[in-house]
C-alpha cells in the first residue's frame, strides 16, 4: 500500500512538472525598457557574441485547440505565443491573455517564469533587423532565442515573429 501510494505521487509530479511552464532566460545579459518600436522592449545590456543562447522563451505548452479556444477567449494570448516544431503552442499569458509570470490556465506550478523574452519585439518596417532567430529547443517542447550576429550593449533585440504571426495592425 505504501509503494502504491509513493507511485501514485511520483506519477503526479511527473505530470505537474510536464505541465509546468517553461522558460529560462539570461536575464544577465538583457534587460526590459521603454521601446521606441512598440511598448517595452528588451534591450542587451553588455555585448553579445553572436551564437550566445539568450534563453528559452516562457510559457505553458498547449495543443492547437487548446491554444484556439484561449485565444477566443482571450484575443491577446495569440500576440505572444510560439508554435513549436511538435505543433505545440507555448504561451507565457495568463487566463485574460495577459504576459504573466504565472502563465495559466494550467497545471499547479508556485515557481514564477521569467517573461524577459516575451519583450523581444519584431523590426520596424525597414528601419532595422533582426539580432536574434530562435532555435527549436533539444527536447523538441521550447524555443531558444540565439544572437544570429554580435550585439552591442544597448541595442534594443528584435527578432522575425515567423511567416504565420498576423501583422495586420502594423504601420509603416
Amino acid at each position: 500500500a505504501v509503494e502504491t501510494g509513493i507511485a501514485a505521487a511520483a506519477a503526479q509530479l511527473l505530470v505537474l512538472f510536464e505541465g509546468r511552464p517553461r522558460g529560462n532566460p539570461a536575464s544577465k545579459l538583457i534587460e526590459v525598457k521603454e521601446s521606441g518600436t512598440h511598448g517595452l522592449g528588451a534591450f542587451a545590456k553588455q555585448d553579445i557574441p553572436e551564437g550566445t543562447v539568450l534563453g528559452q522563451y516562457p510559457g505553458r505548452l498547449r495543443t492547437p485547440d487548446e491554444m484556439a479556444a484561449k485565444a477566443y477567449r482571450s484575443p491577446g494570448a495569440k500576440d505572444y505565443c510560439w508554435l513549436n516544431e511538435r505543433g505545440k503552442y507555448l504561451d507565457p499569458t495568463d487566463a485574460d491573455g495577459n504576459v504573466s509570470r504565472f502563465p495559466g490556465p494550467g497545471s499547479f506550478w508556485c515557481f514564477p517564469v521569467d517573461i524577459t523574452l516575451t519583450r523581444v519585439n519584431e523590426p520596424p518596417i525597414g528601419q532595422a533587423s533582426i539580432n536574434l532567430v530562435s532555435e527549436d529547443a533539444d527536447d523538441g517542447n521550447g524555443i531558444m532565442y540565439v544572437a544570429c550576429r554580435d550585439i552591442l550593449a544597448g541595442e534594443e533585440l528584435f527578432i522575425d515573429y515567423g511567416r504565420n504571426y498576423d501583422r495586420s495592425k502594423y504601420t509603416s
